[in-house]
């Protein structure tokens, strides 16, 4: 008994372009382009007699590998690597002083709050380290579970 299913061309297509998509050294116009050219290749090998599932794979594996293009586009599209780059630079930056600032305040506060308790000298500092090594650690390990795990590239907030 046959249980397998049809290969959806279409669908292959766009599961491969959207593996590539989030690269910030292809355009949409160079995406386009490679689709075109990897139709092309798998309508000719098709044609061949292999089957479309076959020629798909072969076409796949001549174009080369997701991250081959994207070292060949990435020369071509220098500056939107670049652009990219120094986007994430500039959110990195803006990051470290909101978490700073977040610190700052959230140690104050404890601090005040230790104040108005009457804690000894000794036992504020040693609470104002401990809270701002703690809140920072917090904070910092935070985003960067956040912002693993929904942004991989800033190509997603692109337009176009």
């Amino acid at each position: 008994m046959d249980d397998s299913t049809p290969f959806d061309l279409n669908a292959a297509i766009q599961t491969w372009r959207g593996k590539l998509e989030s690269s910030p050294a292809l355009s949409v116009g160079n995406l386009d382009e490679l689709e075109s050219h990897l139709r092309d290749a798998t309508a000719t090998l098709a044609a061949m007699g292999l089957s479309t599932e076959e020629a798909f794979l072969i076409a796949c594996r001549r174009m080369g590998t997701g991250a081959a293009l994207e070292w060949e586009y990435g020369k071509v599209n220098r500056e939107r690597v670049w652009l990219d780059r120094a986007l994430w630079g500039i959110i990195g930056c803006v990051l470290v002083v909101a978490l700073s600032s977040f610190v700052s305040g959230l140690t104050t506060c404890v601090t005040m709050l230790g104040a108005a308790l009457a804690l000894p000298g000794n036992a504020l500092g040693v609470l104002y380290g401990f809270v701002h090594l703690a809140a920072l650690a917090g904070a910092t390990l935070g985003l960067w579970r956040v912002c693993r795990k929904t942004v991989t590239s800033l190509s997603e907030w692109r337009f176009g």
